[in-house]
């Protein structure tokens, strides 16, 4: 198996259009998300959540790129990008934060060293 020089793995976990979850999703890998989620999120790795991609719940990542829908909580020790498609519903507790143009956000922004409450 491929590794990263932290010792993660180089593959990404990929998740379609097609598929819908209802449950927690878990991911020691980096995660490509299409599909809806219906439930909480935990990556070890980098959340990419694609412009078809939703997710109902409380999302938790190293990193975070999003041109999807969040409806929820998310947290990030890492660098939160959102791009022009971005939708969030909901606080944000971010270490660093980019945001493109026409992102969209219902919520509050709390920065800290770690991105933890």
């Amino acid at each position: 198996m491929k590794t990263t020089p932290g010792g993660r793995s180089s593959f990404a976990n990929y998740l379609n259009e097609a598929v819908k979850i209802n449950g927690k999703y878990t991911s020691n890998n980096d995660a490509i998300i299409a599909g809806t989620i219906e439930g909480d999120v935990h990556v070890k790795g980098v959340l990419t959540l694609d412009k078809k991609g939703f997710i109902t719940g409380k999302v938790i990542a190293t990193e975070i790129d999003v041109s999807g829908k969040i409806q929820g909580e998310l947290s990030c020790d890492g660098k939160v990008t959102l791009r022009d498609s971005a939708i969030i519903n909901g606080d944000m507790h971010v270490k660093s934060l980019q945001v493109e143009a026409n992102a969209f956000i219902d919520g509050v922004i709390h920065m800290s060293k770690n991105g933890k409450k």
